[in-house]
C-alpha cells in the first residue's frame, strides 16, 4: 500500500522589506513514508501531533502544528518573507506523551519563497532510529526517476554535492561468485528533494574501486580504479573533473604531469593544509600488488582544480591497500593511515602519520628524507600499532580529526577470519586505544560506517566467511569528563524491523544535509552462494530532539 498526505498549506505572510503582500503566493506540501512504514501517518499511528518547523536563511523559526488524526490536514503559517533557503523540519509525537518523544522525522531540501510563486515541497518522513526503503515523491517526483538506483553497482564512488544532491559514479556488477564481470561508465543523481534517482546523460571513463574527492569549487574528481578484467582487474591513473551542472564539459579529463602508478583500492584524503591538497595512498597495482607510493593534488590558481599540480610525495614505510587514511588536527601532522594488505599479502596492524614538518630535526621518513609544504612524507609514531592486524575495516574521523575511530576488517588475506574489534586512534600523541575500545556485534570486513551529527556512528552491512550481512549496529561514544575524548564505544544494535532490508556487502553511504543517512547499492545474496550487485537505496532517520 503506497499512501501518503499532502496538504496546502495557505496564507503566508510575506512581508519583506520591499514586497508587496501576494495572496497567491501557496506553498504544497507533501508528506509521505518509506514503503512499509505507511501507518506512521496514518489516524492509527503512534503519533497524534505532527510539527512543521519552518527556517529561512536567519535561522527563526515558523511553526505550525497538525493534529494527524485531521481528515483535512491543513495548517496555516504565518510570518514567512519572500526569501530563500527556506527548510521545513517535520517531526511526530504524542500529545499525551510529557517526554515530548520523537515517532517520526524528515526534513526538506532548500525551498524559495518567491512573490506569486508556489513552492512544491516534499518531506519523507521516517520511523526514527530506524532504516527505510527510500521512496521517491508520489506526488511531484520528475519524469523517469526511480526509488532505488538505476543500476545495479557495487565499487562505485559516493558524493554528496555543496547543493545537498548526492553522485553516484562507475562501480562495476558481479557474477554469483562475487568476481567483477562488468565496470560501469555512467553516472547518477540522488535528489533529496524528491527522494529520487535520476541516470545522467553523459558518461564518465569505466572505473571501479576508485576515489571521488568533492574539491573546495564543488566540482569532483576522479582518480584512479580498475577500468575491466582481463581476468584480473586492469588498474588506471587517469583522472576526471565530474561538474554535473556545466552545461559544455560536465567531464573533463585531467593531465597529471607526472608519472602515477595505476591503481585500485587506494584512498584520497582532503587534507586541512591551508591549500586543500588531496593526498592519495597506497592501492593495488598493475602486478596485483600492494603499492607503497603517494602523491597530491593542489588545486590551481583561483582554486581551478583544471590547472592544478600534481606532487609525488616519499613513499610510504609499508606497502598497502584496501586501507584507511583518516584527516587528524595536529599541526604538521595531517593524515594517519591505518591497516590494510601489505606486500606479504597479509593483514598489518601498521600506523603511518603523513607529515609536512619543516623542521630539520623530523626524522623517521623513508630514506631519511625531510618534508615540506610541498612534498610530505610517512613518519611511524613510536609505539604506534593496531591491536590486530586488519584490512577491508573501516575509519571514522570524531571531533573533525581529533580522535579516528578504527573498526571491523579482515585478519587474513583470504577474508576466512574477521575482527569485532574497536580501536581508536590519537591525533594529540598519536597513541592507540586498543583494549576496551568496544566490539562490533560481528565481526565483518567491507562494511560501512559514516558518524552522525550527535556523536554516534553507523556501521552498517559487511561479509564474513563470504556470506552478505544484514546486521546494523550504533556506536555511542563514551567520553572521559576531564580530556572530553573518547575512551570507547557502547554498541548496540537496531531494533527489530529497523536494519538493513536485506544483506548487502561494500554500501555506500552519504550524509544528506536534513541529517538522515543514504545508503545504496553493495552486494547482496539472492540465495546462498548466488551474489549479485544491488541497486537498493534506503534512508536513515535520526532522531532529533533539537532543531
Amino acid at each position: 500500500m503506497r499512501r501518503f498526505l499532502c496538504w496546502t498549506i495557505l496564507g503566508l505572510a510575506l512581508g519583506a522589506a520591499g514586497c508587496d503582500d501576494a495572496d497567491d503566493t501557496t506553498v504544497q506540501v507533501e508528506l509521505y513514508t518509506p514503503d512499509g512504514q505507511e501507518d506512521l501517518l496514518s489516524a492509527a499511528g503512534p503519533a497524534d501531533l505532527i510539527e512543521i518547523v519552518v527556517k529561512g536563511e536567519d535561522g527563526k523559526p515558523t511553526t505550525a502544528l497538525l493534529d494527524a488524526t485531521d481528515p483535512n490536514r491543513r495548517a496555516r503559517v504565518t510570518g514567512l518573507p519572500f526569501g530563500r533557503n527556506f527548510r521545513m523540519f517535520v517531526r511526530g509525537f504524542n500529545n499525551g506523551d510529557a517526554q515530548a518523544v520523537v515517532y517520526f522525522y524528515g526534513a526538506s531540501a532548500p525551498f524559495d519563497v518567491t512573490e506569486g510563486g508556489e513552492a512544491r515541497i516534499s518531506v519523507q518522513v521516517g520511523q526514527v532510529d530506524c532504516i527505510g526503503l527510500n521512496r521517491a515523491s508520489p506526488r511531484f517526483r520528475s519524469a523517469g526517476t526511480k526509488d532505488d538506483l538505476d543500476t545495479l553497482r557495487v565499487g562505485m564512488s559516493v558524493t554528496t554535492l555543496p547543493d545537498g544532491r548526492v553522485l553516484i559514479a562507475g562501480g562495476a556488477q558481479v557474477d554469483a561468485q562475487g568476481n567483477v564481470v562488468r565496470v560501469l561508465d555512467t553516472m547518477e543523481i540522488y535528489d533529496p528533494a524528491r527522494s529520487e534517482f535520476q541516470l545522467l546523460p553523459y558518461n564518465m571513463d569505466a572505473r571501479a574501486y576508485h576515489s571521488a574527492t568533492l574539491l573546495p569549487s564543488g566540482q569532483v574528481l576522479m582518480f584512479g580504479g580498475f577500468t575491466r578484467v582481463d581476468p584480473d582487474p586492469v588498474p588506471v591513473s587517469t583522472a576526471q573533473l565530474i561538474a554535473i551542472d556545466d552545461p559544455v564539459t560536465p567531464v573533463r579529463e585531467v593531465p597529471l604531469g607526472i608519472a602515477v602508478a595505476p591503481r585500485y583500492m587506494h584512498q584520497a584524503t582532503l587534507l586541512d593544509d591551508g591549500r586543500d591538497s588531496v593526498l592519495f595512498t597506497g592501492g593495488v597495482g598493475a602486478d596485483g600488488a600492494p603499492l607503497a607510493s603517494a602523491f597530491r593534488f593542489f588545486p590551481g590558481q583561483a582554486g581551478d582544480p583544471a590547472q592544478g599540480t600534481w606532487l609525488a610525495q616519499v613513499d610510504m614505510h609499508t606497502p598497502r591497500a584496501w586501507h584507511s587514511a583518516s584527516r587528524v588536527l595536529r599541526s604538521n601532522e595531517k593524515a594517519v593511515v591505518v591497516g590494510g594488505l601489505g606486500p606479504d599479502g597479509a593483514a598489518t596492524d601498521g600506523i603511518e602519520v603523513f607529515t609536512i614538518n619543516p623542521n630539520p630535526a623530523q626524522r623517521g621518513c623513508v630514506g631519511d628524507a625531510q618534508p615540506s609544504a610541498d612534498v610530505g612524507c610517512f613518519i611511524k609514531p613510536l609505539g604506534g600499532r593496531l591491536g590486530e592486524a586488519r584490512w577491508a575495516h573501516t575509519a571514522v574521523e570524531i571531533d573533525g580529526g581529533r580522535q579516528v575511530a578504527i573498526m571491523g576488517g579482515y585478519g587474513a588475506a583470504d577474508r576466512s577470519s574477521t575482527t569485532n574489534t574497536l580501536e581508536i586512534v590519537n591525533a594529540d600523541d598519536l597513541s592507540v586505544i586498543s583494549e576496551g575500545a568496544g566490539e562490533l556485534l560481528n565481526g565483518r570486513g567491507e562494511l560501512a560506517s559514516i558518524g552522525l551529527a550527535d556523536g554516534t556512528i553507523l556501521a552498517i552491512g559487511g561479509r564474513r566467511a563470504g556470506t552478505p550481512l544484514a546486521v546494523s549496529s550504533r556506536l555511542r561514544p563514551n567520553r572521559d569528563p576531564a580530556s572530553g575524548k573518547v575512551t570507547n564505544f557502547s554498541v548496540t544494535p537496531f531494533e527489530s524491523g529497523c536494519g538493513l532490508t536485506e544483506p548487502r556487502y561494500g554500501v555506500g553511504v552519504a550524509q544528506l544535509d536534513n541529517g538522515t543517512v543514504l545508503m545504496l547499492g553493495g552486494v547482496t545474496g539472492r540465495r546462498p552462494g548466488e551474489l549479485v550487485a544491488s541497486r537498493r537505496a534506503e534512508l536513515f532517520f535520526p532522531r532529533v530532539n533539537e532543531l
